[in-house]
């Protein structure tokens, strides 16, 4: 992190002594987006994304269009873009990363080997474009950039296979989601175990592959029953947490899905200690989670989903009160995917209307809801195949 912070500084002194019309101040913006955008992903301030976007622009702005370089600052700040959809939620921001990355695909010459990498990450784009709207058009262009990209990789010859199918599995696990085909699901299986397998321990990457893994492996015990899948679902995402630093942005999502992978095992066992671990899991995901962010939806849920299961078991009120007020607050997050706020607000419905303690205001409050959940559900009907 001291080297970050020097690099940050150094960037920050280049462009601070740099006239405007100075022949190197695009660049030097370029540059210190980048940095600035490392360190956000490193720190997880807002403010530093919001730099590093900033600077991108002006990179662009100053770049002549027949520029060489207007390329690669277009993919700086398509990407600048599209972490900030993923801190923010904002669609706008989503399109603005499309666009961009469109734009960048067009001024690569064909055959240049930068085309293929920028095809792969307008590929990962219009997937997140998919999971928000449901476009299934989105998402089969997605699937088609990214078996472009791993094609056009000679095997051993680049450093890149190992994220191009991690890549290219997230696309195909949402394809199963989508069609419920076992065939997809295997096939996503295939990438992310190859992905882990080229990934070298310790790499940055490694945590949120193994996790990944471990998320393609509950879903086929889930779907095919298969019980050898679920402890080595459970253990490649505990080792996951186990080497992901506790301030670490990313480790709240490695979180939710351990407690989520536990809360499954407790299903299959009805051994309360997982329960109690898996609660303990989902609720650290949300403290680390800011109040603003997508995720936080799906973390509370899971966590209401969780409490909900012990209150079944124990009847403990004080369970049943924390489950419904954590789906309230997942409903309450306008920036969350649909179909998450719209089912936080069926499950917060159900509880309340089947309470032992059901008064009038419980009963408004559940029809309430599920009125307002009903407006959402035109925003998700176009998922259906």
């Amino acid at each position: 992190m001291q080297d970050l912070e020097a690099a940050v500084n150094c960037a920050e002194s280049a462009v601070a002594a740099a006239p405007d019309d100075h022949p190197e101040r695009a660049e030097w913006l370029n540059s210190l987006g980048v940095t600035l955008s490392i360190r956000y992903e490193r720190a997880g301030s807002l403010e530093d994304l919001e730099a590093a976007l900033g600077r991108a622009e002006e990179a662009v702005i100053k770049t002549p269009e027949n520029h060489p370089s207007r390329p690669a600052r277009l993919n700086n700040l398509s990407n600048h873009f599209s972490s900030r959809y993923g801190r923010t939620g904002n669609l706008g921001d989503l399109d603005a990363a499309i666009k961009c990355m469109e734009a960048t695909v067009n001024l690569v010459p064909g055959g240049h080997p930068d085309k293929v990498e920028r095809l792969g990450n307008l590929s990962n784009h219009l997937s997140s474009r998919y999971e928000r709207t449901g476009n299934l058009e989105d998402l089969k262009t997605a699937i088609t950039y990214a078996e472009i990209e791993i094609k056009a990789t000679p095997e051993g010859g680049s450093p890149r296979p190992p994220t191009q199918l991690a890549n290219l599995g997230t696309h195909l696990d949402s394809l199963y989601e989508r069609s419920s085909s076992l065939e997809d699901l295997q096939a996503a299986l295939k990438c992310a175990e190859a992905a882990v397998k080229a990934t070298p321990e310790g790499h940055p990457d490694c945590a949120p592959r193994l996790s990944t893994l471990g998320i393609y492996l509950l879903a086929r015990y889930e779907a095919a029953e298969n019980v050898e899948d679920l402890e080595p679902a459970i253990n490649y995402t505990q080792t996951a947490v186990n080497t992901t630093p506790e301030d670490h942005p990313g480790r709240a999502a490695l979180l939710n899905n351990l407690g989520v992978h536990l809360s499954t095992r407790y299903k299959r066992t009805s051994n309360l200690e997982d329960l109690g671990t898996a609660i303990n899991f989902v609720e650290a995901a949300v403290r680390a989670t800011p109040e603003d962010h997508p995720e936080r939806a799906k973390y509370l849920a899971n966590y209401g989903s969780s409490l909900h299961s012990r209150y079944k078991r124990t009847k403990n009120p004080g369970d049943l009160e924390l489950a419904i007020g954590m789906w309230f607050a997942s409903w309450g997050i306008p920036t969350a995917p649909i179909l998450i706020r719209i089912q936080a607000a069926s499950e917060a419905a159900q509880a309340l209307v089947f309470s032992p303690s059901l008064s009038s205001n419980d009963l408004l409050r559940a029809c309430s809801v599920l009125h307002d959940a009903t407006h959402l559900i035109p925003l998700a009907t176009s998922r259906s195949l």
